[in-house]
């Protein structure tokens, strides 16, 4: 083993003693993205895989959650299921088209981009299928050969029985542009899906979430791009809000009766109106015990990699036992410090 220092390592676990405070528990999600596996392999499988990447960047972005499937694994789509995402679908075999048609037949919500007019075998013999989706037809175009008028095309909505269709008639996600997120967020609209809030809503910042055994829900924040200056980024549905730096991400936690549990982030932090640490890195504050951070007796900071973390003299009241690092562990327990005139 060599000795060089490495810090990351320390990091890691002072993430994973956070993490080991979550139980996740399992939510099927309302909206999926449906991987266009009948042309995922072949000679241009990286820009397709590549294309499904930006899927789910651009489905991140609207801060929903959600899930994979697979066209092989369509019937075991769950009834939580009101929106799909199909990206370049292209040539799918018909028993995948027909299931889909189905499903949206039923009520379901599709977004799908680029023709859908080949067959298994890729040539252009299924032009009908647009048709069959309420869709204008066109001639059909594999998605390398989309001649370049279409990229300006409208996307088209079309009814189709109890469902609704978002069509962009070029293969938007071969390409990344600015103007391709809205058209994610017209779907997201347009199957009344519930983005996760955050304030102010042009943050930039991405947030999924997930419940816990508990009743509890843990969210993540990541911040994608900005000014380096942290920006204050509010989550209304914890009460908390923390500091985001570019690119920076946080963590929070919260009980069944909504109590913040752990909250992890850079710059300062904030529960209600009171401010209760500031750092001049990342770092993470985690109550033992499932208790709110306020109101429990033990406080684990876990510094990372920050110079200093100072805590609210309203925090601090109460406690009890303050470790530092890791819990249990023989020197991790500090002192608890007087106030100073900000009273941190």
């Amino acid at each position: 083993c060599s000795n060089t220092p490495k810090p990351w390592l320390t990091t890691l676990a002072q993430e994973g003693l956070l993490l080991k405070l979550v139980r996740p528990a399992y939510e099927s999600p309302e909206v999926f993205i449906l991987a266009p596996d009948r042309h995922r392999i072949g000679p241009r499988f990286n820009e397709i895989n590549s294309a499904i990447e930006r899927s789910i960047d651009l489905l991140t972005d609207q801060r929903v959650n959600f899930g994979m499937v697979n066209e092989e694994d369509l019937a075991a789509l769950p009834a939580s299921a009101k929106a799909l995402i199909w990206p370049l679908p292209y040539c799918p075999a018909d028993e995948t088209f027909e299931r889909v048609l189905d499903w949206v037949n039923a009520g379901g919500t599709l977004y799908l981009s680029g023709h859908i007019g080949f067959d298994a075998t890729r040539k252009p013999t299924r032009s009908g299928r647009l048709a069959q989706l309420g869709l204008p037809e066109t001639t059909a175009v594999a998605p390398f050969d989309t001649p370049e008028e279409l990229w300006s095309e409208e996307p088209v909505e079309s009814k189709v029985g109890e469902g609704r269709v978002l069509y962009a008639p070029y293969p938007l996600e071969l390409r990344g542009d600015e103007s391709n997120g809205a058209v994610y967020g017209r779907l997201v609209d347009l199957a009344g899906l519930q983005r996760i809030a955050v304030e102010p809503q042009d943050a930039g910042v991405r947030v999924l979430s997930n419940p816990t055994v508990e009743g509890g829900r843990l969210y993540m924040l990541a911040r994608r791009y900005g000014a380096r200056d942290p920006r204050p980024v509010t989550l209304p549905a914890a009460g908390v809000t923390v500091d985001l730096a570019e690119r920076g991400f946080a963590f929070v936690l919260t009980g069944p009766q909504g109590e913040t549990q752990a909250v992890e982030s850079q710059g300062q932090v904030t529960i209600g109106d009171a401010t209760i640490a500031r750092g001049d890195g990342h770092y993470a504050l985690c109550a033992l015990h499932g208790r709110d951070l306020r109101l429990s007796a033990e406080l684990l900071v876990l510094p990372h990699h920050c110079g200093e973390v100072k805590l609210s003299a309203g925090l601090l009241s109460g406690k009890s036992t303050l470790w530092l690092g890791a819990p249990g562990t023989e020197g991790a327990v500090m002192q608890l410090p007087a106030a100073d005139a900000e009273g941190y």
